[in-house]
């Protein structure tokens, strides 16, 4: 992120930060410690993956931060995570679970049209 700043010259607020599975538990925990960061999408979180737990981060999002929480029902553990993510979750979230399309960035090759949808929310 330090690195895109330098290059871009733009602020917390202009990023995004999008990571599947153990990468989306990741970027929760940047978007918690980075407050200023305006939108994080997980893409097949868990509750807890090698030891990188999520509620945490989840609960230390602020009200002006958005998060995108995505899991398929085929994806059990995950689907279970984002539904329990969501309903502690002090940002703006909008919550996507697909019945079909494996985890994480599966979901861009199965789910027709997402990819689209993501950019829009990032874009908003």
């Amino acid at each position: 992120m330090r690195w895109l700043r330098e290059r871009t010259g733009l602020e917390d607020e202009a990023l995004s930060i999008v990571g599947a599975s153990i990468g989306a538990n990741l970027a929760l925990e940047y978007a918690a410690a980075h407050p200023s960061l305006g939108r994080v999408v997980a893409l097949s979180p868990g509750l807890d993956y090698r030891g990188i737990a999520t509620m945490p981060f989840v609960r230390a999002l602020t009200k002006d931060q958005r998060v995108m929480l995505v899991s398929s029902r085929e994806d059990e553990e995950s689907a279970g995570a984002v539904e329990k993510l969501a309903e502690t979750s002090l940002a703006k979230t909008e919550l996507v679970v697909f019945d079909g399309g494996g985890h994480g960035t599966d979901l861009f090759e199965t789910e027709t049209g997402f990819v689209a949808r993501v950019a829009e929310w990032l874009a908003r």
